[in-house]
């Protein structure tokens, strides 16, 4: 009998549960203010992570994408610091043998998305390398002097001998290419 009054009762107390529930969903405004950790990297010495966070944007200011912010995180004391909060940081890597941080980013004005660089001290992330297209992917060797990155090839477009223009398929599909250069020394 009292086995099944508790039932009972936790019966008509699981109703109250999904009728408050039923009231109050997830809204566009709680879904704008999630943020989630994209990626994460930690330095060689151990002591700092540099992570990206995914911040989403206002829906009642614009409707924009979502974009990722670089913060930084020191190990020893749990401290966590905003550290690029504008464009769309993405790729953070430690370069080797330098104290700062790079990352690929296109801010507002760039037509290609570059390599960014910025000091562990702080201060403002300065461009350290642009090509003709944008870069999707880089590696630093070893000492932190060479930059090998992965963009497509720049296209020349040659004029065409027809009056107008046909529809070709799988026709002068883009083609990525692996370079390298040593930034600040010349062409890749």
């Amino acid at each position: 009998m009292q086995t099944r009054l508790f039932f009972g009762f936790l019966l008509f107390l699981s109703g109250f549960s999904i009728q408050a529930q039923a009231l109050r969903g997830l809204t566009p405004v709680d879904i704008a203010s999630l943020k989630s950790i994209a990626s994460a990297t930690w330095s060689a010495d151990g002591g700092t992570i540099a992570y990206t966070v995914r911040v989403q944007s206002d829906p009642t200011v614009e409707n924009k994408p979502s974009r990722a912010e670089l913060h930084l995180l020191n190990v020893a004391s749990g401290a966590s610091t905003s550290f690029v909060t504008r464009g769309n940081v993405r790729l953070v890597s430690f370069r080797p043998g330098h104290n700062v941080i790079t990352f690929l980013n296109r801010l507002e004005n760039d037509k290609v998305t570059g390599l960014y660089q910025i000091g562990l001290s702080g201060g403002e992330a300065s461009l350290l390398y642009k090509f003709e297209t944008s870069i999707s992917g880089y590696q630093w060797s070893p000492d932190g002097k060479t930059l090998g990155f992965i963009a497509t090839k720049p296209e020349v477009k040659e004029k065409a001998a027809l009056p107008y223009s046909p529809v070709l398929y799988e026709q002068n599909l883009s083609v990525q290419r692996i370079y390298l250069v040593e930034p600040g020394q010349g062409e890749a």
